[in-house]
């Protein structure tokens, strides 16, 4: 069977980050299958090619485990990598790993094992009671999360590593252009941010920061989205706010637009874009229990839509302009990046 690519083979990788894969040599018929459909999905990871039967630790595999590119491991475990002593050292750096990083991901995927209790049983019968209290110390027995090895494994791994970052879509390739010069930029785990600009909070005399997310890069044109819902109108008033930003933010020559977000950035974006997070002040003046927000059409930003705050679009048919609603407001910020070496 051909080896499954890597994160390494990538000839165009943006994203440096990587899930590391432990498995037990005798299931690579089983685990290959899987890691080459990751591999397509755009999943990056490591695993060690060299693996061969008997499971020999080796340092050099110790390394890519600790490298702080290394976001989180998937355990596939079986019957044959209890016994493993390379999957156990594995565990136990991972053990150690998550004491300083809490935020490390662990993914359990379970071949040919019908639930946790069926895996303790596994290793009280071969008696490898230290290895059986690690694995509970960082697979956080109590919750008993795993992901079975069937049909949906490829999918479930994927949404479960989204909290990673590890995919490339989740990053946008800048090099070096002068959007880095920007003052007030904050990289994260979930994206790069630009704080720019204020709005009210629930006093509407005490103001805060706008803080944006990068999700597009159209040449010299970045497009950015305001993490948080900034407030709550109704359909006659949903572009109220993004003209009063505007004004506030033109006074920087590489402002270009501020617009309501729109149908197509939802649709294309909606990954990068992430969940739409009320603010304190917009959550104090919606008029109703119900969380929806405005989106604009493409073509005419007149006409607006009904999303909910997980990017979905609700299909109902009623003239909106006549309901008596109010619904989140949440800006996209584009920025021309010839310009800001003029500021």
């Amino acid at each position: 069977m051909e080896d499954p690519k890597t994160y390494l083979d990538r000839k165009n990788r943006m994203n440096q980050r990587y899930l590391f894969i432990s498995y037990a040599h005798d299931d690579v018929n089983l685990v290959y299958p899987v890691l080459k459909e990751l591999y397509d999905k755009g999943i990056n990871f490591w695993y060690d090619v060299r693996l061969k039967v008997g499971d020999t630790w080796d340092e050099s595999v110790a390394e890519q485990l600790q490298l702080l590119n290394c976001k989180g491991i998937v355990f596939f475990l079986s019957e044959t990598s209890v016994k493993s002593n390379a999957v156990y050292e594995e565990m136990k750096m991972v053990k150690t790993i998550r004491e300083t990083i809490p935020s490390f991901v662990i993914i359990p995927v379970f071949i040919g094992i019908k639930d946790y209790a069926s895996l303790m049983d596994i290793y009280v019968k071969e008696k490898q009671f230290e290895r059986m209290a690690v694995l509970n110390d960082i697979l956080d027995y109590g919750k008993k999360l795993y992901i079975p090895l069937d049909d949906k494994v490829v999918g479930n791994i994927f949404e479960t590593a989204s909290s990673a970052y590890v995919t490339e879509e989740n990053f946008i390739e800048l090099g070096n252009d002068n959007f880095l010069q920007l003052q007030n930029i904050e990289e994260t785990a979930k994206g790069l941010f630009l704080r720019l600009g204020q709005y009210y909070l629930d006093d509407k005399e005490e103001k805060k920061d706008i803080r944006w997310k990068l999700f597009c890069k159209v040449d010299y044109l970045y497009y950015l989205v305001s993490e948080y819902c900034l407030d709550f109108e109704p359909y006659n008033s949903a572009h109220k706010l993004e003209s009063i930003i505007y004004r506030d933010l033109k006074r920087y020559n590489y402002v270009q637009s501020v617009s309501l977000i729109n149908e197509k950035d939802i649709e294309k974006y909606s990954k990068k874009i992430g969940p739409t997070l009320p603010t304190n002040f917009a959550e104090s003046i919606r008029a109703q229990q119900l969380k929806v927000f405005w989106v604009a059409d493409e073509e005419d930003r007149d006409k607006l839509y009904l999303y909910n705050s997980n990017n979905k679009k609700i299909n109902i048919d009623y003239n909106f302009k006549a309901l008596t609603i109010n619904a989140g407001i949440r800006l996209v910020l584009c920025i021309n990046s010839k310009k800001i070496a003029e500021e």
